[in-house]
């Protein structure tokens, strides 16, 4: 389980709200539509890429497999 320490909610792995404490009672609240979204994460070189396009095409296929295709980036 995930836990937001802030607002106390927790969802579990896959995502799915099922706890929010002093949410009880508010109208027109649905846990059902208030979880987590799949995002697509992947690694290229020192970077990290987050998508909320999950059929995207990775990173590496569009950056290429040229190790200096992110040189340009100073970190």
């Amino acid at each position: 389980m995930l836990r937001c320490q802030y607002h106390g909610w927790t969802y579990t792995l896959d995502g799915r709200l099922i706890g929010t404490p002093d949410v009880e009672g508010v109208e027109f609240f649905d846990r059902s539509t208030m979880g987590m979204v799949p995002l697509r994460v992947e690694t290229w070189q020192q970077f990290i890429f987050v998508n909320f396009d999950l059929r995207a095409e990775p990173p590496g296929g569009i950056l290429g497999k040229n190790s200096r295709a992110g040189a340009w980036i100073s970190v």
